[in-house]
């Protein structure tokens, strides 16, 4: 008679999975309630443990904000690189990023690195992470700096944001003393953090650097990467940051802004709290001549001055570029006699006492620097009087003799 269950004495053929792993189970001797058993205990892990650790996808994208010109758009999110054409961006910028992580665990710890590339052929790109909305100054472009919203678009967000600090930079190997760590510390706090929705941070430092590679390395590409633990609270999480432009003025002129596209941000890998990352390679990037470079001033200029004294103030001459010299804050009745315009200007302080400020603003292919003021303090002149003439007699027997007293007086 055919039998329609396995004997107990029966073995079993050798199963295996997609997943990789291999179960022999001919070696066990099951009776049929043991042997479904087995199997639906196998199964129900399986499944437990490709929810939690396979499930898990998460995309990065970036804002293109529009090309020079156009209609500003604040938070359209794109896979796509970054260009002139559809970007405006500043040397000190920070570009700004975003994950959305899908098929999460409510309750499920994980950890996701991101990196990016702070030199490009020994040139400073994005130098350090910060906090998504950095776009000031903006005045330049004509309008207010985008809104970032890096929500936008995204369905079933109920909670946040949340923040955490980022660590200061390593300055290992570094040719400027102090960089990036120095620029980095100068932001305010408010822009040195990544912000989650949908999930909390956890652990006492649940920022950190996974790698930091030395800048010594003049030739190639340097990259730092972040990793970030979070408790997902929902299915669906998003985490924003940004990537620092390197600025030229923190690295001085040749150290920073490298040609091509050299500003790269990249999810590193994904995965359960204490087990394997994996989902990376998605790199996002950005063109050079995407990101503009401000003219810069360093206006110069007496201090202190004397009521009535003509005084110059100056800026380094840069070909191409306008200047437009300007007084405010004047209690001293500060006159500007001549032109406003060039790289150095005149100015009478006034009668004082009092004082002035004299700010310079540099424009060149319609991008101007940030104001450089100069405040001066202007006294008023000082003058000596010692009263009217007076004659000192000496006694006889010489006879009366005057003494005629003179003298001088500066400061």
């Amino acid at each position: 008679m055919k039998k329609n269950i396995l004997s107990q004495s029966e073995e079993l053929p050798e199963t295996k999975c997609r997943t990789g792993f291999s179960s022999n189970l001919s070696k066990l001797k099951l009776g049929a309630f043991g042997y479904w058993k087995t199997v639906t205990a196998l199964l129900f892990a399986f499944l437990l443990f490709s929810n939690a650790s396979w499930g898990q996808a998460a995309d990065i994208d970036q804002v293109r904000n529009g090309g020079v010109g156009e209609t500003p758009t604040p938070n359209n999110w794109q896979n796509g690189n970054l260009g002139p054409e559809n970007t405006h961006l500043l040397e000190g910028y920070s570009v700004p990023y975003r994950t959305v992580i899908t098929g999460l665990t409510a309750g499920t710890n994980y950890t996701i690195q991101i990196g990016i590339d702070t030199q490009e052929g020994g040139i400073a790109a994005l130098d350090y992470f910060t906090s998504f909305q950095r776009l000031e100054p903006h005045a330049q472009f004509g309008h207010l700096a985008e809104v970032i919203n890096p929500i936008f678009g995204v369905s079933g967000i109920t909670t946040g944001p949340f923040t955490s600090a980022i660590p200061v930079p390593s300055t290992t190997g570094t040719d400027v003393p102090g960089m990036p760590a120095s620029s980095f510390n100068l932001l305010p706090e408010a822009e040195r953090v990544i912000t989650i929705w949908n999930g909390t941070f956890f652990g006492a430092n649940p920022v950190t650097y996974s790698l930091q590679e030395s800048l010594a390395n003049t030739n190639g590409a340097t990259a730092t990467n972040l990793q970030i633990n979070f408790t997902a609270s929902a299915s669906t999480v998003v985490l924003a940051w940004g990537g620092h432009i390197a600025s030229t003025v923190d690295w001085g002129a040749g150290n920073a802004h490298p040609g091509g596209s050299p500003y790269h941000c990249r999810i590193v890998g994904i995965g359960v709290f204490g087990g394997v990352l994996s989902g990376g390679s998605q790199d996002r990037s950005l063109k050079s001549d995407a990101v503009l470079v401000p003219p810069t001033c360093n206006a110069t200029g007496p201090a202190s001055v004397c009521g009535g004294s003509s005084n110059v103030y100056s800026t380094p001459s840069i070909q191409g570029a306008t200047y437009l010299w300007t007084l405010s804050n004047n209690t001293s009745g500060a006159t500007i006699p001549g032109s406003a315009t060039g790289s150095s200007v005149t100015v009478n302080s006034g009668a004082g006492p009092g004082s002035y400020t004299i700010t310079v603003v540099v424009t060149k292919d319609f991008l101007s620097s940030n104001p450089c003021p100069v405040t001066t303090t202007v006294n008023v002149a000082a003058t000596n009087n010692a009263g009217p003439d007076q004659t000192l007699c000496q006694t006889p027997p010489s006879g009366p003799t005057q003494f005629t007293l003179a003298g001088t007086a500066s400061g």
